[in-house]
Order: C-alpha cells, then sequence, then structure tokens
C-alpha cells in the first residue's frame, strides 16, 4: 500500500512502514497548481495528447531525488496509491486531492495501462480503519435516472442493461426507482435497508455555490439537488448504502468557490465509499465503466479495486479508437474512502445470499386496506414517468381531478397506484366496484378519523341514500375540513378506479360516452363539482381511471368532464418494453445473457412487436415462459396475438392470448364508430408513429372528412388514437398498434392521395430553425411517405439522406438499402439524374461492407459515374474513382487501381488541395508497389517518395494513428534502402505517435527495430 498525505510544507510519501519526506516549498505547490489546471483545461479542450505528459511530470516529481516511485513498482502484484486527508481537509490538503493521480505514467505509458499490475488510486478522508465486513453474498443495488424534460437526453436504459449484463450470474440484484425525484428517492431508501448500493445517473453541473445534481421535480421540472439535501436523504448508519455512484459530469470536481464536494460531502456525512466523475464524461464512457464496474464488485471486489479494473478496461477501448471517440474519459472517475471505506460490498463464498426473485405471493394493491385491484409492484413498475408528472402538474396548475385514460390493460390502476406513492401526506380513498353515493360516502367516512367516524355517518347518511344529489354539499364540507389538509388535518387522493364500468356502452355518433343512469350522473357530477369549488381551501385531490373519455354536465350546462385534465396512457415504447421483460425474468430468476438463447430472444422479439405497447398483454404473453419455461404455450399464445393483427379477429383457439382479448373487446370498439370515423381511423394508420394532431386532421380532411377534429376526439376518446405529446408541448397522435386491424389497410391509391396531403405539413412540423432535417426515424417515416406520394423532389431528397444515414448510423444496411432502391427509382421518375447516382453510390458501399465487390463495382462504373462526367461534378468524380480503385485493388487488379489513383484521382485532389485524400492516395500506390514487386525494378524511389509524401501530408493535419501506420512502413522501406538515419528518425515519429495513442505493443515493435536497424551500421 503506497500513501501519500501532506504535513506542513512536505509531501510524507509512504511505502509500508518507511516514510519518505519531499519539500514542496512554494515552487513544488506551484507544480501540484499546474498538473490540475493543465488536467482540467485538457479535460475541457479534449485534448487528451497532453494527458501522458502530465502524468510523466507527476511520476518524476515522486521519483525525484531517490526515484521512491521506481522502487515501488519493482514489487509484484498491484499498486495501491491512497491519497490521504483529514476527514475535512484545508486548502493544502484540498489541493493534494485535486491532482489527477490516476494519469500517473512512466517511460511512455500509463500505469493504469499495465495488463499485469493493476494500479489502484483512492483518496481517503480520515484515518483508516478496518473495513465493514460485508453483510451479504450478493449485490443489491438500488439504480435512479433522472432525466429532465428539455435537457440532452440520457442513455440510462442502455446503463441499465449494462449492469444486468455485467453481473449475470454473480448474484447481483438492480432495482429500479422510476421517479428521478429526491422525494421518490428517499421514499424508496425507506421501504428497506438492504441496498449495499446507491447508482444515480443525471446530469449535473456547477452552481454558484457548488455542485449539483439535476433530479427532476415531482412534475419534472428541474431539482438542483446539492450535497448536504443528498447526504440528508441517506438515513444513519444501519440504512446508509455503503457505497453511492453518483453518475453525472463534474460531481467529484471541486467549485471554484471552494464549497464542498459531493463525493467528499457523502464521505463526511458517513458513506463509506463514493465514485464521482472530475469533468463531463460522455455517457458511452459511463455505462462503459459502470458495467466493468458493478461485475467485479459482484464478484467480491472492493470498489478501489473494482474502479481500477473497470478505468482499465476503458482506457484499452481509448488505446483501440486513437484520440477520439469511446473511451476518452477513461481517466475521469475517482474513488473516495471514508475510514472504513475499501471494502468488499458482498461476500459471495462466505456469507449466505438473499432471496430476490418474486414471491408469487407477494402483490400490490391500489387499494390496499381492501386488498382490491392488483397492481405492478414497485419492483415491477417501468416508466410511465412522464405521465405521473403531468397528473401532479395538473394539480399544481389548479386542475379539479385528473383523468388517466386508455386502452384495457395498458397499467392505469398501476400508474394511479405510483400517483398515490408520490402523494405520501394524503390519505388514499379507493371507490371501485361500487360507485353508489352511499359507497362513496362509506369509502370517504372511512377515512375519517375514528373519533369522527360516527358523527359523520350519522349526520349524512340518511339524506345520501335518500338524495344522491346531497353528496356535493356533504363532500365539499369534508373536503374543506377534516380532508383539508389544513391545521394538522389530512388531506385524500380519492380514487375513482375503472370509471367506464359506470358508462354506457359507446355508440355511433356520440361525442363523448355517457354514464349509463341519472344517478351516476348526479354522483360523479357531485363529486367533480366538489372538487372544483374546494380547489382553493382543500389540498385533497381528484384521481379517476377510464378507458373512455365521458360526457357529464350539470343542471346549469356547465361541462364538468372539461374540468378534469386528460391524462393519456399511450403504449410503452420499445425501450420500455425491453426493460419491462428484463424486469419480470430478473423477477422471476430467468434473467440471461442477451445472445445466450437465439431462439428464445427472437421469441421475447416476436411478443414484444405482437404486444404492441401494451404491457397487460405483453405479461400475459411472457407469463408461460416465466412460469414454467413452456416455449410452446407462448409460441402459441403470441401466434393467435399475430393473428390477430393480420385479420382483425380476436383468436378462438385456446391459448393464454385469450385472457386478454376477454378483458379487452377490440372488435366491440369497432362497432362504436360512425363511418366518418372509420374513415378517420384509417387514413391515421398512413403514419407509423406519433405525428402532429394537426397533420392527423389534414389527412382525414383529405379522406373527405369535414370535420376531421371531432372524429380525432372521438377515437382518442375511446383509447383508438393514442394522445402524445411533442417538442415544445405540441399535441401528436398515433393509431394504437392493438386498434389498427379493427380497419381496412389503405389501398395503394388511398395511400398516394393521403402522402401528397401530408408531406409538407410533415416536413415543416420535423425540421428546426434553420430547416434542417434531423438523421432520425422521423426522417425515415417522411421519406416513406415522400416516396409514396412521387415528391416534392427537395423534401423527397432531403429526407432520404436524413433516414439513409440514421438507418446506415443504426446498423440497419437492409433497410438503408430498401430505402435507397425505391429512391433510385423515384429520382430516375423525376429526371434527378444526380440524386440517382448518389443513390446508387450508397447502395454500393452498403455492398462492398457486404463483400459484394463485383455487383458494388458494376454500380459505381454502369450507373454513378456517367453521371459524373459532366462539368461541375469533378469532386464527385475523384470521389467515385476512388471508391473503384479500392475495390480494384482489394480484387487484385493492381494496374487499373494504380493507373486510376495516378491519372484519374490525383490530378483533381491536388487541385482542390484536399489533403487527407491526397495522403490516402498516396499510401495506396505505395503500397500498390509494394504488392506488385516489391523495391525492386527501379520502384524503391517512387515508393519512398509516395510514402514520404503521405506521411508528411499525415503530419501537418495530425492523424496520429496514420503518423504511427505510415511511419512503421516508411521506416522500414528507408532501411532497407539503406537510408538507416532518416529511418530512425521516422520511426521514433512513429513510436511518439503510438506513445500518445497508448499502444504500447506497437511501440515496443518500433524500439525492436530500431535497435536491429541501428546494429548493423555500429
Amino acid at each position: 500500500m503506497l500513501r501519500i498525505r501532506r504535513s506542513d510544507d512536505s509531501l510524507l510519501c509512504q511505502d509500508g512502514q518507511k516514510v519518505v519526506r519531499k519539500p514542496l516549498g512554494s515552487l513544488g505547490i506551484a507544480r501540484l497548481q499546474g498538473w490540475t489546471t493543465d488536467y482540467a483545461t485538457a479535460v475541457r479542450s479534449r485534448n487528451a495528447d497532453s494527458l501522458l505528459a502530465i502524468g510523466q511530470n507527476i511520476a518524476d516529481f515522486l521519483n525525484d531525488g531517490d526515484g521512491w516511485l521506481n522502487g515501488c513498482l519493482k514489487r509484484p502484484g498491484p499498486v495501491c496509491l491512497e491519497i490521504e486527508a483529514s476527514a475535512d481537509p484545508d486548502d493544502g490538503a484540498s489541493l493534494l486531492l485535486d491532482v489527477p493521480w490516476e494519469l500517473l505514467a512512466l517511460q511512455g505509458r500509463f500505469l493504469a495501462a499495465d495488463p499485469h499490475q493493476l494500479f489502484l488510486v483512492a483518496r481517503r478522508l480520515g484515518a483508516s480503519e478496518t473495513p465493514d465486513e460485508p453483510e451479504h453474498g450478493d449485490l443489491a443495488v438500488l439504480f435512479m435516472a433522472a432525466e429532465v424534460e428539455g435537457q440532452h437526453v440520457l442513455d440510462y436504459e442502455r446503463e441499465e442493461a449494462a449492469f444486468l449484463d455485467a453481473t449475470q450470474g454473480l448474484n447481483a440484484h438492480l432495482a429500479v426507482e422510476e421517479s428521478g425525484s429526491l422525494a421518490g428517492l428517499g421514499l424508496r431508501l425507506k421501504q428497506t435497508r438492504r441496498w449495499e448500493a446507491l447508482h444515480l445517473t443525471c446530469h449535473g453541473d456547477l452552481g454558484e455555490t457548488g455542485p449539483f445534481l439535476a433530479l427532476e421535480t415531482a412534475e419534472g421540472g428541474l431539482d438542483r439537488v446539492d450535497a448536504g439535501q443528498l447526504c440528508a436523504l441517506l438515513g444513519d448508519e444501519t440504512q446508509m448504502p455503503r457505497l453511492v455512484f453518483l453518475s453525472a459530469c463534474r460531481t467529484a470536481e471541486r467549485a471554484e468557490s471552494g464549497a464542498a464536494r459531493f463525493a467528499q460531502a457523502l464521505v463526511r456525512a458517513g458513506v463509506g465509499n463514493a465514485v464521482g466523475w472530475d469533468g463531463s464524461v460522455q455517457d458511452g464512457d459511463a455505462i462503459a465503466f459502470a458495467e466493468v464496474f458493478y461485475g467485479e464488485l459482484a464478484g467480491g471486489r472492493s470498489v478501489i479495486h473494482a474502479a481500477a479494473v473497470a478505468r482499465r478496461k476503458v482506457l484499452g477501448t481509448y488505446k483501440a479508437n486513437g484520440n477520439e471517440g469511446d473511451g476518452i474519459h477513461w481517466h475521469l472517475a475517482r474513488v473516495y474512502l471514508g475510514p472504513r471505506g475499501g471494502g468488499a460490498l458482498c461476500n459471495p463464498s462466505g456469507k449466505p445470499t438473499r432471496p430476490f426473485h418474486r414471491n408469487p405471493a407477494d402483490k400490490a394493491y391500489l387499494d390496499k386496506t381492501n386488498r382490491r385491484v392488483p397492481v405492478a409492484t414497485a419492483d415491477q413498475f417501468v416508466g410511465r414517468r412522464r405521465p405521473l408528472q403531468a397528473a401532479l402538474r395538473a394539480w399544481s396548475a389548479g386542475s379539479a381531478g385528473v383523468l388517466i385514460q386508455g386502452m384495457g390493460n395498458l397499467g392505469k390502476s398501476s400508474l394511479a397506484e405510483r400517483i398515490a406513492s408520490r402523494l405520501d401526506s394524503h390519505d388514499v380513498v379507493v371507490v371501485v366496484e361500487r360507485y353508489d353515493a352511499l359507497a362513496v360516502f362509506n369509502a370517504l367516512v372511512a377515512a375519517l378519523p375514528e373519533t369522527e367516524q360516527a358523527a359523520i355517518a350519522k349526520a349524512y347518511e340518511a339524506s345520501i341514500v335518500s338524495d344522491p344529489a346531497s353528496l356535493k354539499l356533504v363532500v365539499q364540507k369534508l373536503l374543506k375540513d377534516p380532508f383539508s389538509g389544513h391545521g394538522g388535518t389530512r388531506p385524500i387522493l380519492l380514487i375513482i378506479d375503472d370509471l367506464e364500468q359506470r358508462l354506457d356502452a359507446p355508440k355511433p355518433g356520440e361525442s363523448a360516452t355517457p354514464f349509463k343512469t341519472p344517478d351516476d350522473n348526479v354522483i360523479f357530477g357531485a363529486l367533480i363539482a366538489a372538487f372544483c369549488e374546494s380547489q382553493r381551501h382543500s389540498k385533497s385531490r381528484l384521481l379517476i381511471t377510464s378507458r373512455y373519455t365521458f360526457a357529464l354536465r350539470d343542471a346549469q350546462g356547465d361541462d364538468l368532464a372539461a374540468r378534469l385534465t386528460v391524462i393519456a396512457l399511450p403504449p410503452m415504447d420499445p425501450a420500455q418494453r425491453a426493460k419491462q421483460m428484463r424486469t419480470a425474468a430478473r423477477l422471476n430468476g430467468r434473467l440471461r445473457r442477451p445472445g445466450a438463447d437465439p431462439d428464445l430472444d427472437q421469441l421475447e422479439g416476436r411478443i414484444r412487436a405482437a404486444a404492441g405497447g401494451n404491457p397487460g398483454l405483453q405479461e400475459i404473453l411472457t407469463r408461460p415462459l416465466l412460469e414454467m419455461g413452456d416455449r410452446a404455450a407462448a409460441t402459441r399464445a403470441v401466434e393467435a396475438v399475430e393473428g390477430y393483427l393480420i385479420s382483425g379477429k380476436a383468436p378462438s383457439e385456446d391459448s393464454a392470448a385469450q385472457e386478454f382479448f376477454q378483458r379487452v373487446s377490440l372488435e366491440a370498439l369497432r362497432a362504436m364508430l360512425t363511418l366518418t370515423e372509420v374513415a378517420q381511423l384509417r387514413a391515421a394508420t398512413l403514419f407509423p408513429l406519433e405525428v402532429p394532431l394537426t397533420v392527423v386532421e389534414t389527412a382525414g380532411r383529405a379522406a373527405g372528412i369535414d370535420c376531421p377534429d371531432q372524429a380525432v376526439e372521438r377515437l382518442q376518446g375511446l383509447g383508438l388514437l393514442d394522445r402524445y405529446q411533442g417538442p415544445g408541448g405540441r399535441l401528436e397522435a398515433a393509431v394504437n398498434p392493438l386498434a389498427r386491424p379493427l380497419v381496412e389497410p389503405l389501398s395503394a391509391t388511398e395511400q398516394t392521395f393521403l402522402a401528397a396531403a401530408v408531406v409538407e405539413k410533415l416536413y415543416a412540423a420535423w425540421t428546426n430553425d434553420d430547416g434542417q432535417l434531423s438523421a432520425n426515424a422521423q426522417a425515415v417515416v417522411l421519406a416513406d411517405l415522400a416516396l409514396i406520394a412521387g415528391g416534392p423532389p427537395e423534401i423527397l431528397k432531403k429526407a432520404i439522406w436524413a433516414g439513409v444515414y440514421f438507418l446506415r448510423w443504426a446498423g440497419w444496411l437492409a433497410e438503408a438499402e430498401a430505402l435507397l432502391y425505391h429512391a433510385v427509382q423515384s429520382f430516375n421518375h423525376l429526371g434527378d439524374k444526380h440524386a440517382r447516382a448518389t443513390a446508387w453510390g450508397q447502395i454500393a458501399e452498403i455492398l462492398v461492407t457486404r463483400a459484394k465487390m463485383d455487383t458494388a463495382l458494376h454500380i459505381f462504373c454502369e450507373e454513378v459515374m456517367p453521371v459524373f462526367e459532366g462539368v461541375g461534378y469533378e469532386r464527385e468524380r475523384a470521389v467515385t474513382l476512388t471508391k473503384i480503385a479500392d475495390i480494384l485493388d482489394s480484387q487484385g487488379k493492381t494496374d487499373r487501381a494504380l493507373c486510376i489513383y495516378l491519372e484519374q484521382c490525383l490530378p483533381v485532389v491536388q487541385q482542390m488541395r484536399d489533403l487527407s485524400t491526397l495522403a490516402h492516395i498516396r499510401l495506396a500506390c505505395a503500397k500498390i508497389r509494394l504488392k506488385k514487386s516489391g523495391l525492386q525494378n527501379n520502384e524503391a524511389v517512387t515508393i519512398v517518395s509516395e510514402l514520404s509524401e503521405s506521411f508528411d501530408l499525415f503530419c501537418q493535419i495530425d492523424r496520429l494513428d496514420y503518423i504511427g501506420k505510415v511511419g512503421l512502413e516508411l521506416g522500414q522501406v528507408l532501411a532497407k534502402t539503406g537510408q538507416i538515419e532518416e529511418a530512425v528518425r521516422v520511426l521514433e515519429q512513429a513510436a511518439e505517435a503510438f506513445t500518445k495513442l497508448l499502444n504500447r505493443e506497437l511501440v515496443e515493435n518500433i524500439r525492436t527495430l530500431q535497435a536491429s536497424i541501428r546494429k548493423p551500421s555500429e
């Protein structure tokens, strides 16, 4: 164990019992400050090349005079370095903690990169004590991600998946807190003390008083949570997680104001181990680090050891990618230890594990008192964060109540329960099964203090039985007094679940669904009116769940239904569907690594696709796999749903899917529609994803509907058209996937007519303020519609290029190729030769990646080149010729390739002064000559010239990877031609490049090569 601490004006460097004093003085302090400043500058500017020099300078300081560090590294085994400070470090100790010790480097390589001798670094606050012993043989982690609306989107779903992949088979358990809020986290921490680790993923930054975490308010806004607030939430030593990992930018970074740091504050609060980032870290590096880190922890490794292994892994990725892209932030993670920190969090071989698989007897209920309405447990609940926040926002804005509306089995009751859990200061009153006035009144009375129940029941029960309309005044009195939330009283959350039970069967021609009886009108009108008129006096809240919106007016004609805020519950997106399936598998002990069972992966993919984002249907289809591992039963169930999606007819054969179709009568929904509503629903099937509501109405108008807004509203009210909220609060809609089979598919002629009507509106909605179309799934949809419509040409081209870019970036090459073939046909019809040739060129590039060289070459020569022969296409022609030459070279047709490079590509590239392409051409030509005849037949001079020009050009544009590669090639050629000094010089430049790229193996190869070159001449 190596320890470094500051004492007065010196550093005390300890190796075991031996302590060496290194005087600092003003010069030494300036060096410490300089390393920290230089490091911060390098991180902000992404100047990775300077990191090695900083690490070498730190090592030189530790070796100064006595070679202390070199001596410590000679012993075999891991090297563990602890930077020590008091529990409340002063400015001098803080200066030492700020130094980026993770960068320590010797002889041109980082210690962290050593594949044999692991380099561990930690910063300990307080005197070291015996580490806490693990309590269990398994690792339990509570994960929460916060993603404030409007911020850069975090890839936290992939971070969760990475944890599950890394810990598969290692007795590790991940629970997810979905709220993203401080209050939600506090509630979850109080529910159990089993968590070894708390992992928070969010944005973070520095404010006026120091660093903060960007958590979410209950309503979804920004909540700047400082270290003090988080520490206060963690509880005492018996409840506090032993590790807190803050996967947020700048959570370990020192505020310029000198305010307390997050990680240090957590340690001072009693957390044994804290991990944070000393700068803004890119998502990919944070995820890669966490994946390795938790895999090591679950195997019984210490936090400091796990961090070292993860750091080395990410550094290896950086070495493979050069000085760009993945791995560039390998050095940013900081480990802080308290006095008893540093030990393992679990002991797989010596401690008992806990049963984290779900017990079938463990259930959650919306009505907990009476154990009615089963809902998803906190562990089972997935997603739905935005609808939950929308409900809380609606009440804050003064809404009389919230109506959660959507198709059956979408999880409305489960969402209501999660909302109730957020309102922990409210007593929950659930009305379900019985909805008469007396049942409602009795449910309210049961929520009163026991001392008041008898008096209230005696005073009002008789009048409510004889006159249900009197319920309004009674409820108002209760809301303003015992349920007001003022003066020591507790407010209520009144939940009316499954309201559709009291709605009449929807009929064609209705704008909204009416209630079954006059009494229903009176009862529910009384409740809504009572909450409306008590808003200013009571903190109590009204929440209703229903499959349909409804019509409800009072005696004066006031639209009481309009007083409610409708919160739509759309289908889950693909990420949430996958997360629901992973969560269910984990809770049932059937989680496996992706790819471990391809056949089961395919079946699960079919289940997710068939369920269409309906969590209830997905649960039903998955149940045979989870409970019995019965693939045949699951296959029969998913085939039944797939059959419905094709035919629109509910399955009649016996399968698990029948349970869903018995609950949700989709065919009955079709009978509820007028011909106009059917036409609008058919028109909306043109869109495979959500689009602006105005575009849906435009499609309806093109389909011959006079008032499409009314038809759209009715379809939404029945749950057939799902509501979404787009950028800036824009209203959007999409046909529910399970509703698509209810109407006849659009004919090709209808698709063409409707697409022509909406393309320009969609383009206007999906471009940014600069008129740019983003490369995303929307661009692909727009491209498809523009192809169907046959234009307009400019929109068609922009959508094609953006859509193809997105598909190629996502790795969906088959889809990109298919889109391009359609584009070729469309551009040919439009007479746009340039766009057609460009599309053919992209098809050829995809074919090259599939090693279909002959077909690609034919396309380049016959479809692309003839178009680019004309004036004004010089650059396109040169680029295409280069690709042709690349293919010919790969096929062994080196003479033709060399001729194209030199005679057709080179003059254009030289004229354009495209240095990168010119360097590549010179390199390609030299390699062809080397393959053909080597250094014989007077080719040596030309090869040296071409390689030298390529090397010089890459040096000019600072391409370290090619400086190394070309330098290594050129150095060997120079040596073989007798130019020894020049060969050694070039190889030295190549070695410097590979040193910066952390490619130790190639550096050693070059050193060996230099030695062999020098030896004959000595």
